[in-house]
């Protein structure tokens, strides 16, 4: 029995490239059944993770992108909404990305933020907040929830993001929404996390920005201060409590 197992799995194995091969040869054998009920579950796990830019491209273009992303992002775990990770990276390279460049930074917001809802809000540990009076700066490193992402760009994402999550159901915005949206001075620096209560998005400046990418990175505390001396600590991290930003400090 166990002599056998090596070929069971070397077939399943087989099986499973097949059908995620999408080869012209299944056409017509019992294998296009599958390949098609694999499409249809990767392009609604995409309108699932990615609502606004399936919203955006419509039902043909999230299906050709679902296809693509099978071919080059195997799902990973028995859970489709695991899977999606590369998404902004295939609209980058792909032939939508010269005349719309905002679809690729859309698609890591929203994997971002889909990521973070699936996660546990971590809680703070309130007794290391002992450590700012007992410990030197340049011995303090702030801690951020696991699932907190940074997304930056050069577009009004979170304007585009809430335009088209406030339309009815098979409605697409309309030309001067779109425009006014794109005309608005958002910074282009969020923060996407999960609280106790909901996922937040938060815009904020870009030094703030900056600073969040050196927490991230492990600067200890002294080093950021010294490295961002107009950003007020003190109210920073009122703030960052108050968004249930920081788990603890070490």
């Amino acid at each position: 029995m166990s002599d056998q197992l090596p070929v069971v799995t070397d077939y399943q194995a087989s099986l499973l490239t097949s059908i995620m091969t999408f080869s012209p040869s299944a056409q017509g054998s019992g294998l296009q059944v599958y390949q098609h009920n694999l499409q249809m579950t990767a392009v609604r796990s995409l309108s699932i993770a990615f609502p606004v830019l399936a919203a955006m491209l419509g039902e043909e273009a999230v299906y050709v992108l679902a296809r693509r992303l099978v071919a080059s992002e195997k799902p990973c775990s028995g859970d489709w909404a695991d899977w999606g990770r590369t998404l902004p990276a295939l609209l980058r390279n792909s032939e939508l990305h010269e005349e719309h460049p905002y679809l690729a930074d859309i698609a890591a917001f929203e994997w971002a933020f889909h990521r973070a809802a699936r996660s546990q809000c971590v809680a703070l540990q309130a007794d290391t907040l002992n450590r700012l009076t007992q410990c030197e700066p340049d011995t303090i490193r702030i801690r951020l929830q696991p699932y907190l992402t940074l997304v930056s760009s050069a577009f009004p994402l979170f304007g585009l993001w809430q335009l088209h999550r406030s339309q009815p159901p098979g409605r697409a915005p309309g030309l001067a929404e779109l425009e006014a949206v794109m005309q608005t001075e958002e910074s282009g620096c969020y923060v996407i996390s999960q609280t106790t209560a909901t996922t937040q998005v938060m815009v904020i400046n870009a030094e703030e920005y900056q600073w969040l990418e050196g927490v991230k990175q492990g600067m200890t505390l002294g080093t950021l201060l010294d490295v961002y001396p107009t950003i007020d600590f003190a109210q920073w991290l009122t703030a960052a409590l108050t968004n249930e930003w920081v788990t603890d400090l070490s």
